[in-house]
């Protein structure tokens, strides 16, 4: 500007907020022919010709010289403006922004985010993409991770061995119950855990804070896979009926024919096999099922109350129980498989028992003619002397009758099987074996009778005994009176004679039949 006339030179710039076009006499000129103050969206430094427009970032009110940037969290892209633009959410505006910048990951930026520092995610979470507007947008920290500081974009690291981080974690060790916790007795947390892990099936995690289990269980207990606090739990007893060998996590039932009344077993020798009699039909068994159904016999180890093959055969029985079959005793029978009792052998039949072989009876017999049997006999009994049978099936034998004999053979165990006629010259009596030759004297001419008859008075009845070798035809060993004969003259016969009598010297008899 020049002020003075006739200067040589100008004195000075014109004043910064102002412009000074030629021929201006002052450092603010007021006259717009002169220049003036620096118009509103311009700038105007010291020694200013013409106001210069503002630039992008900037704003300028009216009288400035310089530029004024946009403050942080604002932001203004075109030139020649008097304000800036809030910036907007997603993004942040450093000052002096041209363009809002995206909001980068581990912060959020909701509008007019003015410092970086003030929009880090908090602990316990952390984001790993561009562009978040709230809090609520950041990632929760993840399961098995913690989050320890602000602004992460990704989780600080793994929870340390020992606990376990459920997710928003803000710490390797968490105790709040709600991101996480130590594991307790039972359970184990090894690096990076989410959740406490049940201690491991046939382990023990006794105490707190484990990153792996203790040990293995015991012999004779199990360690289920809810946790075992000790390497013997109470609650992990071996039950009755089931072995528990080392690192069980559940009982062993005892194989079905088998059973155990203790606990605490080991092994498999501890499951014995079923009582004889009885059956133990299922696996873990602490005490039989029950006893061995009738008709059936059970040696030890049976699975069924009717074994296969283990069935009653015929001549023997079995009662409920039965360890094995048994004979069917002397002069009883069973003719049927799968009986509890044996048959009473009934009369008229005989159920005979094998000795030497241990049998018994399959079925009855019908006894014999010439013998009878009585009820539950074991073998047909022979006829005694002077009785018959003549049928068989029964049980008992019938008298021999007056007028006939019942032969009978002790030493060829013989019995009558009928009765026989009594021959001429011979007489029977009830249960006679043996007819009987008339003695001296008498005589008997019919058959079938059961006494002989006296040689009466004039006649007389010899006997002439001869030998035989056949002792049952009794009608050959003896040549009995079968007839009387009339006393011949010079004779006399008196009563039982068997031969006549001569007559003695100074008697006489001239008639045949005479006793005198």
């Amino acid at each position: 500007y020049c002020p003075l006339q006739g200067q040589p030179a100008p004195q000075g710039n014109c004043t910064p907020g102002y412009y000074c076009t030629v021929g201006a006499t002052t450092a603010s000129p007021l006259i717009e022919s002169w220049g003036g103050p620096c118009p509103s969206a311009h700038f105007c430094p010291g020694g200013s010709a013409q106001p210069t427009e503002c630039t992008p970032g900037h704003y300028c009110p009216a009288n400035v010289s310089t530029p004024q940037p946009c403050e942080a969290g604002t932001y203004q892209p075109i030139p020649k403006q008097t304000n800036c633009t809030v910036c907007p959410a997603s993004r942040w505006c450093p000052r002096g922004s041209v363009t809002p910048l995206d909001c980068p990951a581990g912060h959020y930026c909701p509008v007019g985010t003015v410092d970086l520092n003030l929009v880090r995610c908090p602990i316990g979470t952390f984001s790993n993409t561009t562009g978040l507007n709230e809090t609520s947008q950041c990632a929760t920290c993840t399961p098995r991770y913690f989050c320890n500081t602000t602004g992460l974009t990704a989780p600080t690291g793994l929870c340390d061995g020992g606990y376990y981080c459920k997710g928003g974690a803000y710490s390797p060790t968490p105790t709040d119950n709600v991101t996480g916790a130590g594991c307790q007795s039972g359970t184990f947390c090894p690096v990076g855990s989410s959740m406490p892990t049940n201690c491991t099936p046939g382990g023990f995690c006794q105490g707190i804070l484990l990153s792996e289990p203790n040990g293995l269980c015991d012999a004779g207990y199990y360690c289920a896979s809810t946790g075992a606090g000790s390497s013997r739990p109470p609650e992990g007893l071996c039950p009755p009926g089931h072995y528990c060998p080392p690192v069980s996590y559940q009982p062993t039932a005892c194989p079905a024919g088998t059973f155990s009344p203790s606990s605490g077993n080991t092994n498999l020798t501890a499951c014995t096999p079923c009582v004889a009699g009885s059956y133990c039909a299922t696996n873990g068994r602490a005490s039989p099922n029950g006893l061995c159904e009738a008709g059936w016999y059970c040696p030890p180890g049976q699975i069924s109350a009717t074994p296969a093959g283990l069935n009653c055969t015929m001549g023997h029985y079995c009662p409920a129980g039965a360890v094995e079959q048994l004979v069917c005793p002397s002069g009883f029978y069973q003719p049927l498989p799968n009986q509890a009792a044996c048959l009473v052998c009934p009369p008229g039949s005989y159920c005979p028992f094998n000795q030497t072989y241990g049998q018994g009876s399959p079925i009855k017999i019908d006894c014999p003619v010439g013998h009878y049997c009585a009820n539950a006999s074991v073998v047909p009994v022979v006829c005694p002397p002077g009785m018959y049978q003549n049928q068989s099936g029964k049980a008992e034998c019938m008298d021999c009758a007056e007028g006939h004999y019942c032969p009978h053979s002790a030493a060829l165990f013989v019995g009558s099987p009928t009765s026989y006629l009594c021959p001429v010259g011979h007489a029977c009596t009830n249960r006679s074996t043996a007819p009987t030759v008339c003695p001296p004297g008498y005589w008997q001419a019919l058959p079938g009778q059961a006494s002989c008859d006296i040689c009466p008075t004039g006649s007389y009845c010899p006997v002439n005994h001869t030998n035989t070798t056949n002792p049952l035809t009794y009608c050959d060993s003896a040549v009995a009176a079968v007839r009387a004969y009339t006393c011949p003259v010079g004779h006399y016969c008196p009563n039982a004679s068997t031969v006549p009598t001569v007559c003695a010297s100074g008697f006489y008899q001239n008639q045949p039949g005479h006793g005198s």
